[in-house]
């Protein structure tokens, strides 16, 4: 009878073993399941951010010309005289601190006319300001770790 039931015991060396063979087999498993988790939450806060550029950057097209702050603006409300406003004040989105920044820059258009033949000098110059172009960037994450931005041009009409 002692022989019947000796073929399913297992020494202790065979145990460590099967364990560490099925660690090694499920441990990658599982780690990779944690970082499918980690990342598709990492896009989910990245396509959030995006839309929310997406919005802000159609708000800052609707601004009249004229009230768009030149250079860097942030945490603070951008408003025209028709009423139209442009929350640039920072945000959350799930865990994260979303940080939002607009950079204006006046684009001088330069409009010459045909040189003179016999002086060889330009007859006509002007300069338009006629172009404004807006940067709105979102900063998150720890340190600031990751930034998208959108970029639009807005013409003076």
């Amino acid at each position: 009878m002692k022989e019947d039931k000796a073929w399913y015991k297992l020494s202790l060396v065979e145990n460590l073993t099967i364990l560490t063979m099925l660690s090694l087999c499920f441990l990658p498993c599982f780690m990779l399941y944690l970082e499918k988790d980690k990342g598709s939450f990492e896009l989910e806060v990245f396509y959030k951010v995006h839309q929310t550029l997406e919005e802000k950057i159609a708000e800052a097209s609707f601004l009249d010309f004229d009230y768009l702050p030149s250079g860097e603006t942030s945490e603070k409300v951008v408003e025209d005289n028709k009423g139209v406003k442009l929350d640039l004040r920072s945000s959350t989105i799930g865990k994260n601190k979303i940080i939002y920044k607009m950079q204006v820059e006046t684009i001088p258009i330069e409009f010459s006319a045909i040189k003179d033949s016999n002086t060889c000098k330009v007859q006509n110059s002007k300069v338009f300001e006629s172009f404004k172009r807006i940067e709105i960037i979102a900063y998150w994450g720890e340190a600031n770790k990751y930034k998208l931005n959108l970029l639009t041009y807005k013409e003076k009409s």
